[in-house]
């Protein structure tokens, strides 16, 4: 679920505590939507997404090796990238005034993580601007499609895994890339997550 689907609520997440706390007092926890809204006054604009109707199922029909008694098969391949899918999915877009400017931001989150610990890291992580969960995305589908090619998995499902793959976008200057670029990545990349999850969902 994303942390924008409970109104106010969430799970809590405990900051890491200081030096003070550690001596006595309890640490200072926050829900994810108390976090988004520290994010608001700390300089950082966080964009609603909309609720997805993720696809919790993998029928792995269609992704058998030719050879029926070889010990290699796709579907932990194709589990971990369903994962991946969905955890971009679940994500949100965090959007700063640094633009290119990774100095600044390093020590933006820095500050961050100084006044709010792992609270503002656990939320972080889930922004689909960050290069790693779209790395994540591209690297699983690409081992996919790498197993298939070995085991000769010969089927439509399999074609069109790779089919996805074939459009993914070009992120190799993602870190050059303007925010208006980055979110066009992301809506891109957004849509292949659904997409592979709606194939490997079918009979």
């Amino acid at each position: 679920m994303s942390i924008l689907d409970k109104k106010g609520g969430g799970k809590h997440i405990t900051r890491t505590p200081s030096a003070r706390e550690t001596q006595g007092q309890e640490p200072k926890t926050y829900s994810e939507a108390e976090l988004i809204g520290i994010l608001a006054t700390e300089g950082a604009l966080v964009i609603p997404q909309p609720p997805w109707n993720i696809p919790t199922t993998i029928n792995y029909s269609g992704l058998e090796p030719e050879n029926p008694e070889s010990s290699l098969r796709l579907q932990p391949l194709v589990f971990k990238c369903a994962n991946a899918c969905r955890s971009y999915l679940s994500g949100l877009i965090i959007r700063d005034s640094f633009g290119n400017d990774h100095t600044k931001r390093r020590f933006w989150r820095n500050t961050m993580y100084q006044k709010y610990g792992d609270a503002f890291s656990q939320v972080y992580k889930k922004n689909k601007l960050r290069i790693n969960p779209i790395t994540r995305v591209l690297g699983s589908l690409r081992v996919i499609v790498s197993a298939s090619r070995l085991l000769k998995v010969h089927s439509a499902k399999a074609a069109a895994i790779e089919e996805l793959t074939k459009q993914f976008p070009d992120f190799s200057l993602y870190h050059e890339m303007s925010d208006e670029e980055r979110l066009k990545i992301v809506e891109k990349v957004t849509s292949l997550c659904k997409s592979f999850l709606e194939i490997v969902a079918k009979e």
